[in-house]
């Protein structure tokens, strides 16, 4: 399976029109309520097992939303959380969650949090 095709999959799983806007790739600007999948470091670690080549493919996915005050949004990125975890694929390990930071931007700050992920794929 390509990467493309695992971040368009990943995409479509997670997306939730309702709550943010869901990108399967890094958007060429960051916007405010939106989910970005982004490759992970490392991105890709192959395993040789004799014949068959394995990968463990590793993204994170970027939440972003707008700086108003710390109280509001530290709960707004909490809500943003919460709604994303469940759909997350049972494929996918969540191996970590960010803390929450400021992304200063001319358009704006934002508060952003990352959610690290890793699946297994083939070399295809």
């Amino acid at each position: 399976m390509s990467f493309a095709t695992l971040r368009t999959a990943l995409a479509a799983s997670i997306a939730n029109p309702s709550v943010y806007s869901t990108y399967s790739f890094p958007p060429p600007q960051v916007t405010a309520n939106s989910c970005s999948i982004v490759p992970d470091d490392p991105y890709v670690q192959p395993t040789n097992n004799g014949s068959l080549l394995s990968l463990t493919v590793r993204f994170k996915i970027e939440m972003a939303i707008p700086l108003f005050d710390n109280q509001g949004n530290l709960a707004g990125i909490e809500t943003m959380l919460q709604a994303l975890i469940p759909l997350i694929p049972t494929t996918y390990n969540i191996s970590s969650i960010s803390q929450p930071r400021v992304m200063a931007l001319p358009s704006g700050d934002l508060l952003t949090c990352d959610v690290s992920i890793e699946t297994l794929a083939s070399w295809s």
